[in-house]
């Protein structure tokens, strides 16, 4: 859910004129200091790679946890 609200806000975003000025910036900056520019291209990138990383992992416990509940109740005949 998190993945598809970013990609509309992205899309909706670069239809506008104001990012297209930023991106001719971001062009202008990357000709001028290309080690700076791809360290930076790099570093964001990865923050927005690893965003949800806390919540996968969270969901991903609580599955497990819930891999091991659901036998013992339905076993017992509680849990259909």
């Amino acid at each position: 859910i998190g993945g598809a609200a970013l990609a509309a806000i992205v899309v909706w975003a670069a239809q506008a004129s104001r990012p297209i000025s930023w991106g001719e910036k971001a062009m202008r900056w990357e000709q001028s200091s290309p080690s700076l520019f791809y360290m930076s291209a790099f570093f964001l990138s990865y923050q927005i790679a690893t965003l949800f990383a806390d919540i996968r992992s969270t969901f991903g416990s609580l599955n497990d946890i819930w891999r091991i509940i659901v036998p013992l109740f339905s076993a017992h005949g509680q849990l259909s």
